[in-house]
C-alpha cells in the first residue's frame, strides 16, 4: 500500500469536509460515518470515477472544470479495498461514481465492483452502493442483493430548486429512480446481510429552498418510500465551480435540520409544528415547539400519556418507555425518582409537574404556564 495517500477518490466522494486522522495521517477516502446510536464506522468512500458527463453548478467534478481525472477498473478497486480492509483500515465500503459515458454503462462497473468483493472475495461486510439518476430499473434490482445500504441523490426538493443547481438532472426523474429502489428492496430477494435500507440527500443551503418545504418531503419520502435516513449536507463553495463566490451554509442549520428530522421520524411531529414558515430558528426545535405551546403544560409525569410525555423537552422514547413502566408499580414521588430515570430535569421542568407541584421556571419571553400548581 505504497501509494495510500496518494490514492484519488476519497477527497472527490465526499460529502463534508471531514476525514479519519489514523496515525496522525490524514486519508481522505476514509470517512468516518457516525450512527444515531453514538459511535463511528471507518467508511473506505470513493468514486469509481470523477469523470461525469453531468454539469452540476456545486460539484468539483463538474464536466467543465479543469481537474485531474483518474477511473477504477471494478477488480482494481475491489482488491484496493480489500487491501485496507484485511488492514484493519476501514469498516465498510461507500462507491459512488461521476457518469462515464452514461449512467447505466457506470453502474455496471459499480454492480461488477461490489459483485467481486462479495463472489470472488467472500466479503460480508457492510456495503452502500450509490445508485446514479438515470439508472435502469433492472440494473437497480441487481444492485440490492449485494447491498446494505442504497442511495440516490435527490439533490433539491423540487424541480425549481434543481434547476439552479444542474441544468441535466430532473428531479421526476430522481424520484421515478427512488420508487424504482423501493419497489426492488420490496421484491424477495436473496441478500448477504440481513439488514437493508434506502436514503438520499439534499445539498442544503445551494438553491435557496427553505426549511419547511425540505422537512415536508422529507416525511414523504419516509412515508412513502420507507426510506431509513434523508441526509443534509451543508453547501460549501468549491473553486472553479459557477457557485464558487456563493456563501456556506451555517453549520447550525444542518444540525437544527438533523434534531427536526429526528422529531418527525420518531416522534411523529409534523413539519409544520416545527417550522410553521421559512427556517427553523438556532434552537432546539423541541424546546422551540414546546414554548410555542404554553397552553399544553406543564404535564403531570404520573399521569401523562406516553405520546404527551414524548413531547416534554428533555423526555425521550426510551425515557417516556421507562416512566410508564415505573407507574405501573407505584408512583413517581420525587425528583431523585425522575433523576434516576434520566429525565434531562434543566429542560424538563418548566414542562411537567410532579403530584401536582410546578417546580419550574419563567423561560423565554413566555410566562409560567397558567396550568402550573406553584407553592
Amino acid at each position: 500500500m505504497k501509494d495510500i495517500y496518494d490514492m484519488p477518490g476519497g477527497d472527490d466522494a465526499r460529502f463534508d469536509s471531514s476525514g479519519c486522522i489514523l496515525k496522525e495521517k490524514i486519508y481522505p477516502f476514509i470517512y468516518p460515518a457516525r450512527g444515531e446510536g453514538g459511535g463511528y464506522t471507518r467508511l473506505f468512500k470513493v468514486l469509481l470515477t470523477n469523470i461525469c458527463e453531468n454539469n452540476c453548478l456545486y460539484c468539483v467534478n463538474r464536466k467543465d472544470r479543469n481537474k485531474k481525472n483518474y477511473i477504477f477498473s471494478p477488480k482494481e478497486l475491489a482488491l484496493r479495498f480489500m487491501n485496507y480492509y484485511k488492514g484493519k483500515m476501514v469498516d465498510g465500503l461507500f462507491i459512488s461514481s461521476g457518469i462515464y459515458k452514461n449512467s447505466d454503462t457506470t453502474q455496471e462497473r459499480i454492480i461488477e465492483t461490489v459483485k467481486t468483493l462479495r463472489e470472488r472475495y467472500g466479503y460480508k461486510g457492510y456495503i452502500h452502493t450509490k445508485i446514479l439518476p438515470g439508472a435502469s430499473p433492472d440494473l437497480i434490482r441487481e444492485a440490492v442483493p449485494f447491498s446494505n445500504r442504497i442511495s440516490v441523490n435527490l439533490e433539491a426538493p423540487g424541480d425549481n430548486y434543481l434547476t439552479k443547481l444542474s441544468k441535466e438532472k430532473n428531479f421526476t426523474n430522481l424520484i421515478s429512480t427512488l420508487r424504482a429502489i423501493a419497489n426492488a428492496r420490496n421484491e424477495k430477494r436473496q441478500g448477504y446481510m440481513p439488514y437493508f435500507s434506502i436514503t438520499t440527500q439534499f445539498v442544503t443551503g445551494a438553491a435557496g429552498e427553505n426549511d419547511l418545504c425540505l422537512l415536508t418531503l422529507s416525511k414523504r419520502l419516509y412515508r412513502n418510500f420507507g426510506l431509513s435516513r434523508v441526509y443534509y449536507s451543508g453547501f460549501s463553495p468549491e473553486p472553479d465551480t459557477p457557485l464558487d463566490n456563493k456563501s456556506p451554509c451555517p453549520i447550525h442549520r444542518i444540525r437544527r435540520l438533523y434534531q427536526a428530522d429526528f422529531l418527525i421520524r420518531k416522534y411523529n411531529f409534523d413539519p409544520r409544528e416545527i417550522v410553521p414558515s421559512g427556517f427553523l430558528p438556532d434552537i432546539d426545535p423541541k424546546l422551540s415547539w414546546a414554548r410555542s405551546h404554553p397552553e399544553l403544560f406543564p404535564v403531570e409525569i404520573n399521569t401523562a400519556s406516553y405520546d404527551e410525555l414524548i413531547r416534554v423537552p428533555g423526555i425521550g422514547l426510551i425515557t417516556a418507555r421507562r416512566i410508564i413502566r415505573v407507574r405501573r408499580e407505584g408512583r413517581i414521588l420525587s425528583f431523585y425518582d425522575l433523576k434516576r430515570m434520566r429525565i434531562r430535569g434543566e429542560k424538563a421542568l418548566n414542562f411537567i409537574t410532579l403530584n401536582g407541584r410546578y417546580y419550574g421556571k419563567r423561560y423565554g419571553s413566555l410566562s409560567t404556564p397558567k396550568r402550573a400548581l406553584i407553592d
